[in-house]
């Protein structure tokens, strides 16, 4: 009955039915209750004592009462039919506790191995109540948490594994898993509270894993670094931190949250996955992200707090949709970029060394050397393209593809050097506001097109440190030349609507003008070798 205490010191209890313990109940002996017939075996209050318990019934395990709350139980075991019922708040043990069965806890509960024991929900685990484990050894959860009814919380501390096998933990509160972390299936932890979830140690397993609620998600360990997940996807919902510096998958990688980086951080993707961040990015640290896949910035980079530096490898491309990237530091994008919103770059050393298109305007603030390294809408035309520093037009622009193309202007406000042969292409106004040199005098050549519309502007000095080979202007509206022009083999002027002026001088071998009827303005010292022909209808 309920009043009085029990002891079990025989260790055996053999039925066939049912065993109810209503007293207070200890061990004096390593104890195995056996009820052959599927009997419910029932402690309705507290049980203690240091031995080991085995309870194996195909019926309900019910521990009504703590359990080792005044002396520790050495290990728990229950077998793997019926069910077991934790409601008494408490087990402590020294060392195992195996719950074979469905487990459901029926109060807030704390289980606890002082003894570095395992402690194992081998089949699903349900209840409306917080649950925290506390073992240095090995926590696995086989089969699904809260698929049933979630639990309020669950909690593992700092000290050993946990091992999530069993696909599913729904809970409406927090998650939080303080010990390094497996997975051993595919897997989805949900937060229908928008509890926080929380991972305070390293995260493996090759399997697939989606992170669902409106509260913080982070990651403070390493995750993949060991055993690449297959993928990982936060919703759209609440935040994420990365802060352990790496995270591997061989799939995508999928942020919906806004996210932000709390530690130098490298995503990897070894199988060609997509890496998107569906929102927001910040961070004051570097980023590098390696994929053959695509990489997509669906918000702003930095805004907030800018990262140091952002680095991709080579392969794939990249889709900047969020309008805005700011670092403190460099910029290198080494695949081929899509631009989806009107887009500014907001760096030291930005470079973009594959091609970049898409019908938006490219802003790039950049007081160190920015360095266009492939074709720039080759394909899809930008709409426009200014580079400058932030306050002055400090630093250099170097073009190192064979072709830039906008649909209105393109503005240098920095100083240009050229890499190989340039064709710059544009419908509203084409501005160079420093100087343009080649690389090595005498070897790159400059093609200007303006169609019969944009203005042309170079205001600085052209070939005056190292020559171009040669510079030719297809067609504009009007072309000015401020400063001196130097070439090592020719100046080809093909057509204008209005005048080609050259204000500063023109130094060149062969001057070629076209019989159209442009005008022409040459001035200060004109210094050409070959003989000319000037054959247009306009002044000269």
């Amino acid at each position: 009955d309920a009043g009085g205490t029990v002891a079990i010191n025989g260790g055996v209890v053999n039925t066939t039915g049912s065993q109810t313990y209503g007293e207070a109940a200890t061990l004096g002996a390593a104890t195995a209750l056996n009820s052959t017939g599927s009997g419910a075996i029932t402690f309705g209050n507290t049980l203690n004592g240091a031995h080991t318990l085995a309870v194996n019934t195909s019926g309900a395990t019910i521990f009504t009462g703590a359990v080792g709350g005044t002396a520790a139980l050495t290990s728990l075991t229950t077998d793997e039919g019926g069910t077991v019922a934790i409601n008494g708040g408490a087990v402590n043990t020294t060392g195992a506790q195996i719950y074979g069965e469905a487990a459901t806890v029926g109060a807030a509960t704390v289980l606890t191995s002082t003894g570095s024991g395992v402690i194992t929900f081998g089949n699903t685990l349900n209840g409306a109540q917080t649950l925290a484990v506390n073992t240095s050894g090995a926590t696995t959860f086989t089969g699904a948490v809260g698929h049933g009814v979630a639990l309020t919380s669950l909690t593992t501390d700092a000290a050993g594994t946990v091992a999530i096998n069993g696909g599913v933990v729904n809970t409406t509160g927090v998650q939080t898993y303080g010990e390094a972390a497996t997975l051993g299936a595919a897997t989805v932890l949900t937060s229908t509270g928008g509890g926080d979830i929380t991972f305070t140690n390293t995260l493996n397993g090759a399997q697939t894993l989606a992170i669902n609620t409106s509260g913080a998600t982070t990651f403070t360990g390493t995750v993949g670094n060991s055993a690449a997940l297959s993928s990982l996807t936060t919703n759209a919902g609440g935040t994420v931190a990365i802060n352990g510096g790496v995270v591997n998958t061989t799939g995508a990688q999928i942020y919906g949250e806004a996210a932000t980086l709390g530690a130098d951080t490298v995503l990897t993707s070894s199988n060609s996955g997509a890496i998107s961040f569906g929102n927001t990015l910040n961070g004051a640290q570097s980023l590098s992200l390696n994929t053959a896949g695509v990489v997509t910035f669906t918000g702003a980079v930095g805004g907030t707090t800018p990262l140091t530096s952002l680095t991709t490898n080579t392969g794939g491309s990249v889709v900047i949709n969020g309008g805005l990237i700011k670092t403190t530091g460099a910029q290198t994008f080494n695949k081929a970029i899509t631009l989806g919103a009107d887009t500014t770059l907001r760096g030291v050393n930005v470079a973009l060394m594959s091609t970049v298109d898409g019908a938006q305007a490219l802003t790039i603030y950049d007081s160190g050397t920015t360095v266009l390294g492939g074709n720039i809408g080759d394909t899809t035309p930008l709409m426009s393209l200014a580079t400058d520093s932030f306050t002055t037009a400090a630093g250099e622009t170097h073009l190192k593809g064979a072709r830039i193309h906008t649909t209105t202007d393109a503005v240098f406000n920095d100083i240009v050097k050229i890499f190989t042969d340039v064709r710059v292409t544009a419908a509203g106004q084409i501005t160079f506001a420093q100087t343009i040199d080649g690389d090595t005098p005498g070897t790159r050549s400059l093609t200007l097109n303006g169609g019969n519309i944009a203005a042309i502007n170079v205001d600085g000095a052209v070939g005056e440190t190292n020559p171009l080979k040669t510079l030719e202007l297809v067609n504009s509206e009007f072309t000015t030349f401020t400063g001196s022009v130097t070439t090592a083999t020719s100046v080809v002027l093909s057509d204008t609507q209005h005048t080609i002026a050259f204000y500063g001088g023109l130094t060149t071998p062969t001057l070629t003008v076209a019989a159209r009827p442009f005008n022409l303005t040459l001035r200060a010292n004109v210094a050409v070798t070959n003989a000319v022909t000037l054959a247009n209808t306009g002044t000269v």
